[in-house]
């Protein structure tokens, strides 16, 4: 091979390794400009948005358990993760109970109760502001 040739395919060589370093820094830009636009950081979100990212362990909440039996003979499990709000809602008499549970962890209205417990739906509502009132007591008087 002569010295041209080998000029030649030297200078050959040095293109292509300079269009494969152009090629791959384009694809890191493309890359970068991606991930800035269709990424956030940690930093930038939302608490809304960060509360959708985690989760709370539940694995030894199996004692502070309700169960609620609806008015079509469901059984739903009610778990209270606030062991001080647990405590207190033990103590509650069962029809006291069942309304708290209906109005705040089934998200019935006082309507809805008062139709299960065949009262008026005012009744439910002054009983289940007792019945808060009650449980402030009962939290103040754990020491909650």
């Amino acid at each position: 091979m002569n010295l041209a040739d080998r000029e030649r395919i030297e200078a050959q060589l040095i293109a292509f390794c300079l269009r494969v370093i152009e090629n791959e820094a384009k694809n890191i830009h493309r890359e970068l400009n991606y991930k800035q636009n269709n990424f956030k950081s940690f930093s930038d979100l939302s608490e809304s948005e960060m509360n959708q990212l985690s989760t709370t362990d539940t694995y030894f909440l199996e004692d502070q358990t309700f169960w609620v039996v609806t008015s079509e003979n469901e059984m739903i499990k009610v778990v209270v993760v606030n062991s001080d709000l647990y405590d207190a809602m033990k103590r509650l008499p069962e029809d006291k109970l069942n309304i708290i549970l209906h109005s705040y962890f089934l998200g019935k209205t006082d309507q809805q109760i008062a139709d299960e417990v065949k009262a008026v739906q005012s009744t439910v509502c002054r009983r289940r502001q007792k019945i808060l009132q009650l449980l402030k007591e009962l939290i103040a008087e754990e020491g909650g």
